[in-house]
């Protein structure tokens, strides 16, 4: 299939120049490029995500509110206010 790039004159010969020493032409070595290129994005795009987490992922995730709760605990705990309570809290 014929078509036409604007492709920057630099990277053309460097292309041309790689083609030339591989002995393929100008039109396969784009090929290649294209074929190797795109398998690469592909490959990105399909790659699963995995959070790492500790303790039971399946387990509940603590509501907001608890997260609040546990971290005035903490930080009344570490106050260490006489007659407070870290569980003093409604």
């Amino acid at each position: 299939m014929r078509t036409t790039l604007e492709i920057e004159d630099r990277v053309l010969d460097r292309a041309k120049r790689l083609a030339a020493k591989s002995g393929v032409t100008l039109g396969q070595l784009v090929s290649e490029a294209l074929v190797s290129y795109t398998s690469i994005q592909a490959r990105r795009a399909d790659a699963p995500f995995h959070l790492i987490v500790a303790g039971d992922a399946r387990a509940r995730a603590p509501t907001p509110e608890e997260i609040f709760r546990a971290e005035e605990d903490e930080e009344l705990q570490n106050l260490r206010i006489p007659g407070v309570s870290p569980n003093d809290h409604p």
